[in-house]
């Protein structure tokens, strides 16, 4: 039975233990100390393994395998427990095979995966990793504590992983995982890799090359874009050619459709333009009043791409509409020939409009700057001072990038046809008429959006430019203007605006200078102004504090002002009070701030897509009462101002629109003191 030694001190000298002042007990089968023997010194023959083992300066993991396993003879020879170290020595070998098991699993993964960004891939390759890990480290413990055999401990993370992988590998797509040990092949072989990111096809035939592809019922997956085709074919030549059938590309913003493609890739390998017969296609762009999509098709053309996005179209044989369904459109366009720039131009030769499958007009050309009112397919009617018109509009071009139209306005009633000019290029339009001229520039400055134009009409001339400079907003007007007191001339104007958050609301401050004339008084004006505003809500409450100021400082004369406008709403109605204090004043009428102090009680309803508010209100220093009413709802809107008592209307003005799929009629009118014009219009959506 064992025996244990025990010694005060030892050295090891040649093979041999030197031990000093100890004991030697014996123990029996029960474990029981059976006897006892002390020595002064003791020295026994322990050879130079042993001498190794007790003494060596290296731990487990800092050994290799071989050494590891010599301990772990050793040890098991002498009786000792070696669990630990045998899974420390079934680690070491597992690590040596960690990179194949993990090209066993990465490889269908990443093929999985494809395209779907980087940062997705990092995010998996970190959980990855950190699951193995994890499963390292507990396999190990486990084993270490006896609930698994001591092999497990180093190779359980690998059998996870192996078979997970080994079923990846089996049940990824097949193609897909081709294409990607493809890709390693030509890779070692130092040929071209293919244009494509991931091929997916039913059938697929690669030349021994790797220059040539065959596919059928593809899906190929490039950088910046989508090709789905019943046929393709893909072969390297100075560039690689791409042949498809019944192929649809599908775009950033938009798709196109075609029975035959035929495209030369660059050397990036990006499709940047291909010929196509009997193509279909969409592209979205902003109308002036909502998110509009052209819908086209033609008998052949060729389509040109940057960057994954259509930058260009032209196409014979052409047919188009803005409604969102070809069957049963309201209305068709159909061109001899078609140039599309999305979202900024299109131009069209010998057009023929249709609505619901009766011709309504034909135009030699036609050309517009989408996403903004045009020239109009059809003529507008409506009345103005000279009494009712009928406007008729001759599209032009110049070439791409600059259209118009040749205007000819019948005013029945007063027996003249008057002439006119539309003209819009990228950066600008203009419109002449004998009662109106109008120009307009736009453009970058300083990095900036900016915008300039002139306007001349019966009340004179008005020039301005608008802009934003170092995060102001820059405003220069100088000519005649309009306000409720009369005519005035700006000598310029400059004011600089801008919004800043302060205290939980939002502070902005306006700056101007500004040289002025009206009605013989001619003067400057200097001055600074703000607004800032504060809500909360309280229980079912809900409270507003608008705070509005300004100092002015003239030649002779100083203003200053300060609104208060609080507000307290439940649910519907609101009660309100408007106060203004104004010291000093303004030797201009167009610019008086009178004083004010009114209270009142506002009313809101809604039904469905109607809406309607009254709002009633006494002035304290008029000791007069106010009203007001708006009316809202779909295609109409009204606003009525009044005085109840005695009641009388100050100024009222209302608007109807009648609106189709793709065309609207407007009929708009007022009154202030007299009946302003009244014009009726229609318009067909591009």
């Amino acid at each position: 039975f064992p025996a244990v030694i025990t010694a005060k001190e030892g050295t090891i000298s040649s093979g041999r233990l030197f031990l000093r002042q100890g004991r030697v007990l014996h123990f029996d089968s029960a474990g029981r100390l059976a006897e006892m023997i002390g020595f002064e010194e003791l020295s026994l023959e322990v050879g130079e393994r042993m001498v190794e083992a007790i003494l060596g300066s290296r731990t487990p993991s800092e050994m290799s395998a071989r050494e590891l396993w010599e301990r772990i003879e050793l040890l098991e020879k002498s009786g000792q427990d070696v669990r630990g170290l045998w899974v420390e020595f079934h680690g070491k070998l597992a690590v040596a095979a960690a990179a194949l098991v993990f090209v066993l699993f990465g490889a269908p993964l990443g093929a999985i995966l494809g395209h779907r960004g980087r940062a997705l891939g990092m995010v998996v390759g970190f959980l990855l990793a950190a699951g193995a890990q994890a499963l390292f480290l507990w396999a190990r413990t486990l084993a270490r504590r006896g609930f698994l055999p001591p092999f497990l401990g180093g190779w359980l993370p690998h059998l996870v992983f192996g078979v997970l992988g080994l079923f990846l590998f089996l049940g990824a797509d097949r193609l897909r995982f081709r294409g990607l040990l493809l890709l390693l092949l030509l890779g070692t072989v130092g040929l071209a890799a293919p244009p494509f990111q991931e091929l997916h096809a039913d059938e697929l035939v690669i030349g021994s090359d790797g220059k040539s592809f065959q596919a059928v019922n593809a899906k190929v997956l490039f950088s910046e874009y989508t090709l789905t085709a019943q046929r393709l074919s893909l072969v390297e030549e100075e560039h690689w050619v791409l042949n498809a059938e019944e192929v649809e590309v599908e775009l950033k913003e938009g798709k196109i459709r075609a029975k035959v493609l035929l495209a030369r890739l660059s050397s990036e390998e990006e499709l940047r333009e291909a010929v196509l017969q009997d193509f279909s296609g969409e592209t979205r762009f902003s109308g002036p009043e909502k998110e509009e999509t052209l819908l086209f098709s033609a008998q052949e053309g060729v389509a040109t791409f940057e960057k994954g996005e259509l930058v260009r179209v032209e196409g014979k044989g052409v047919v188009f509409t803005t409604c969102p369904c070809r069957e049963g459109a309201p209305y068709l366009v159909f061109a001899e020939d078609f140039l599309l720039y999305p979202e900024r131009w299109l131009f069209v030769r010998n057009l023929r409009v249709e609505s619901f499958g009766y011709p309504v007009v034909w135009l030699p050309l036609y050309a517009a700057r989408l996403g903004e009112e045009g020239v109009p397919f059809l003529p507008e009617f409506g009345r103005t001072g000279l009494g009712w018109f009928l406007r008729w509009s001759i599209p032009w071009s110049l070439g791409e990038g600059t259209v118009g139209a040749v205007l000819l306005t019948w005013y029945p009633e007063a027996g003249r046809v008057d002439p006119g000019l539309q003209a819009i290029w990228q950066n600008g339009s203009l419109f002449l008429t004998p009662e109106r001229s109008f120009l307009r520039f736009q453009g970058e400055l300083f990095g900036e959006k900016w915008q300039a134009q002139g306007r001349l009409d019966a009340s004179g001339l008005l020039l301005s430019a608008s802009g934003k400079l170092r995060g102001w907003s820059v405003s220069l007007q100088a000519g005649l203007a309009e306000a409720p007191t009369g005519a005035y001339a700006r000598l310029p104007e400059l004011t600089l605006s801008r919004a800043l958050p302060l205290w939980g609301g939002e502070l902005g401050l306006r700056v101007g200078f500004g040289r002025y004339r009206e009605e013989g008084v001619e003067g400057w004006r200097a001055g600074i102004s703000g607004s800032w505003e504060w809500s909360a809500n309280f229980w079912a409450f809900t409270f507003q504090f608008p705070l509005n100021f300004g100092v002015d400082q003239y030649p002779k004369s100083e203003r200053l002002f300060l609104a208060l406008n609080p507000s307290v709403s439940l649910g519907n109605l609101s009660l309100w009070y408007q106060g203004q204090v104004v010291l000093g004043r303004s030797p201009f009428a167009f610019d008086a701030t009178p004083a004010q102090s009114q209270v009142g009680i506002s009313l809101r309803a809604a039904e469905r897509n109607w809406s309607q508010g009254l709002s009633l209100g006494w002035d304290f220093l008029a000791s007069l009462p106010s009203g007001r009413f708006s009316l809202k709802g779909p295609g109409f809107s009204a606003d009525l101002s009044f005085q109840p008592i005695p009641f009388r209307v100050i100024r009222a003005k209302w608007e109807r629109i009648w609106r189709g799929e793709n065309w609207a009629v407007s009929l708009r009118g007022g009154f202030s003191g007299s009946f302003e014009d009244l014009l009726l219009r229609r318009s067909l959506d591009q």
